[in-house]
């Protein structure tokens, strides 16, 4: 999610055996059906690589690989870091973000003078995203309950087996979901985002509005500061972040 108010396209992680590098994937495998865009049995169709990109994990969750596929094929290619324009990308406390692997790979995108990096990876302390991450403090909310409403109405004319029970949904239903879910949110609900995390451009706080559709966050301070001072009283979070310092910030 950009400080501009643009989104990224979504990322899906699916919890499977993940393909060996270099290999095809056996017929019979989620990453075969995953990399071909193969229909579910109601015919059921896979968004398109443009809304959605997706992957396997054993775990069905990130790690330090998978960030950087996210890096290399969801973040770099929309805001062009080949054509030289920077950005900070600011990750919570997850071991599979703070990995050395993740700061050399970033470290190799240098401008044409090599004179500083093109991707800064930022890590959030613990305590501070709740706080300080738009998307954890604002749009997960709204993101989860339009893909709860999605879930619903499916569940009202379900399919039934053999037991008079609700079919499963597929992978490719569910995927379907997230991309809608996405694509329902508004640049207005984005710009929200970050006002009540705190974040302003130095442009804006030469004229402090009194609010902001009702929301009235402190200006002066970046959306890190800000949670800083909530987090005054532990000793372990650090805040080192100015939001100003980038093209683009994303979270």
């Amino acid at each position: 999610m950009y400080k501009s108010r643009e989104k990224l396209i979504t990322f899906l992680i699916c919890k499977a055996a993940e393909c060996p590098c270099g290999k095809e994937p056996g017929r019979n495998k989620v990453a075969y059906e995953i990399k071909h865009l193969l229909k579910d049995n109601c015919n059921n169709e896979y968004p398109p690589r443009d809304k959605l990109f997706m992957t396997c994990s054993r775990s069905g969750s990130s790690n330090a690989h998978l960030t950087i596929e996210i890096l290399l094929k969801v973040i770099f290619p929309k805001i062009g870091i080949l054509q030289g324009r920077r950005c900070v990308v600011l990750l919570d406390d997850f071991k599979g973000h703070n990995k050395d692997i993740i700061k050399e790979f970033t470290q190799s995108y240098r401008n044409e003078e090599d004179t500083c990096n093109l991707c800064q990876v930022q890590i959030m302390g613990g305590g501070i995203t709740p706080v300080s991450q738009p998307i954890d403090k604002f749009i997960g909310k709204i993101f989860k309950g339009l893909y709860h409403e999605h879930y619903n109405v499916f569940m009202l004319f379900a399919p039934e087996n053999d037991k008079g029970q609700p079919m499963p949904t597929s992978r490719q239903l569910c995927a379907q979901w997230v991309v809608k879910a996405w694509d329902a949110i508004s640049e207005e609900s984005i710009k929200k985002a970050w006002v009540v995390c705190g974040y302003k451009s130095m442009e804006e706080l030469v004229n402090i509005p009194s609010s902001i559709d009702g929301i009235s966050p402190v200006f002066a301070k970046s959306g890190l500061q800000n949670a800083q001072e909530h987090l005054s009283d532990n000793d372990e979070h650090h805040c080192y972040f100015n939001p100003e310092n980038s093209e683009k910030v994303f979270f």
